[in-house]
């Protein structure tokens, strides 16, 4: 969660798809515990930081979470003119695509006994 995230007042509806609860049954808990109301009589919301999750929904937020972070780390692909790439700090073994690489290659293929 980033800074101040918590402090965000939701609605009814987008705190029931977060945390896995009814909207109802978030109202009811607002009727029980008015002091959790971060809005006012008739428009409630409740801060992030106090949204009920269900335990399996946990789970799924947890999932959700770790691919965020996994895709984060994966190279992203760029799209060159001719071809795409991923973009990598160092080059495969045995591979080399610079462009003076490619040359010695191409001068040491035209050498007269090479």
């Amino acid at each position: 969660m980033v800074a101040g995230e918590a402090e965000q007042p939701l609605t009814l509806q987008e705190a029931a798809e977060l945390g896995g609860y009814t909207v109802d049954r978030l109202g009811e808990l607002l009727r029980k515990f008015p002091e959790l109301n971060a809005g006012k009589k008739g428009a409630p919301r409740i801060l992030r930081k106090h949204v009920l999750v269900r335990p399996e929904r946990v789970v799924e937020l947890a999932r959700e979470e770790r691919a965020r972070q996994e895709d984060a780390r994966r190279p992203q692909l760029v799209t060159g003119a001719k071809e795409r790439r991923t973009v990598s700090s160092t080059p495969s073994p045995g591979a080399s695509s610079s462009a003076g690489a490619r040359a010695r290659r191409a001068a040491l293929s035209t050498r007269p006994g090479g």
